[in-house]
């Protein structure tokens, strides 16, 4: 992919497993990290509003129904993911691993606790980004309520960044991230 840009990955330092007990560690974390998102892609999807009853119009409607549609195919993915994990942790002889963190985790929760940091993990989050965030421009015109919070910083995870409500800004907080000063300044226009 990076190739077609004209781009080029850097290669990644090798990482060599050389006891099971390694490897049923790593597939643990695999497994944690692959439960963790399904459970924020399902928990996404089953929380769009989708019905006239909640606001919506046709045209709304369609989207709502666009977006929940990608979501949930995503959220089959990691649930795919997760039953690989456990099929090869159940192929070495392992108990299978349903153990999750408690969500929202801080920045750098699961990255922290890998050996290898997840460098190509990071680089995949990221890449994700522009997308992620214009999926919530456009989510936070239809939610009743919704609060925003960076977690960008490990030392200071959950700050307060604003409020939604409707489709307008209510309320800002002190903590102004880059990447939430176009979010802020696209609301704050609509604010009564």
């Amino acid at each position: 992919m990076l190739a077609v840009r004209g781009g080029q990955a850097a290669p990644e330092t090798p990482f060599v497993i050389e006891h099971r007990e390694a490897l049923i560690y790593m597939l643990c974390e695999a497994a944690e990290l692959e439960h963790g998102i399904m459970c924020q892609y399902l928990f996404a999807a089953f929380s769009l509003k989708d019905g006239p009853d909640e606001g919506l119009n046709a045209a709304q409607r369609e989207a709502v129904a666009r977006w929940k549609a990608m979501i949930a195919r995503v959220a089959t993915q990691e649930m795919l993911h997760l039953a690989l994990v456990q099929n090869l942790l159940s192929a070495i002889g392992a108990a299978p691993h349903l153990v999750r963190p408690n969500l929202p985790a801080p920045a750098g929760a699961l990255s922290g606790r890998s050996p290898t940091r997840a460098p190509a993990l990071t680089a995949k989050v990221l890449s994700r980004f522009p997308r992620t965030l214009d999926n919530l421009t456009q989510a936070l015109e239809f939610v009743d309520h919704a609060f925003e919070f960076d977690n960008s910083s490990a030392d200071e995870p959950f700050r307060f960044v604003a409020e939604f409500g409707k489709g307008i800004l209510v309320r800002r907080g002190t903590c102004r991230p880059t990447w939430a000063i176009p979010l802020l300044k696209r609301f704050s226009k609509k604010r009564r």
